[in-house]
C-alpha cells in the first residue's frame, strides 16, 4: 500500500490537532448514525410513537366533531319545525323511544347477516 504525504503547511503539531479534530468530528458523527440506527429499531418505541399519534387524531377528530354538532344544534333550534318535532317527542317519548329501539335493533340485525 503506498501513501502519499501533504504537503505540510504547518508545523508537526498543526498538522496532529487537525487529524483530532477529523477523528473527533468522524466520532460525533457516527454517534449521530448509530443512535439514529437504534431508534429505528425500537419497535416498543415505535409502536407507542405510533400509538400516540393515534391518539392525537383521535382527540383533534372529537374536538372538530363536537364543534361541528354545537354549530348544528344551535341551527336546529332557531328552525321551528325542529322545535315543534322536540315538543310533541317530549309529550310522548315511549313512541318515539319503542320506535328508535326498533330502528337500532333492524340495523344489528343487518350488520350480523352481513358478517355471517
Amino acid at each position: 500500500m503506498t501513501t502519499t504525504r501533504r504537503p505540510s503547511s504547518g508545523s508537526h503539531a498543526d498538522d496532529v490537532e487537525e487529524i483530532r479534530a477529523g477523528i473527533e468530528e468522524t466520532r460525533s458523527e457516527l454517534g449521530d448514525t448509530v443512535q439514529a440506527l437504534a431508534a429505528k429499531t425500537d419497535v416498543k418505541k415505535q409502536a407507542k410513537d405510533a400509538a400516540e399519534s393515534a391518539r392525537v387524531k383521535v382527540v383533534d377528530a372529537a374536538e372538530t366533531a363536537k364543534a361541528k354538532a354545537v354549530v348544528l344544534a344551535d341551527r336546529a333550534q332557531e328552525n321551528p319545525r325542529v322545535r315543534e318535532a322536540v315538543a310533541k317527542v317530549r309529550q310522548r317519548p315511549i313512541p318515539v323511544a319503542v320506535v328508535i329501539g326498533a330502528l337500532v335493533a333492524a340495523y344489528v340485525v343487518v350488520r350480523w347477516r352481513r358478517n355471517r
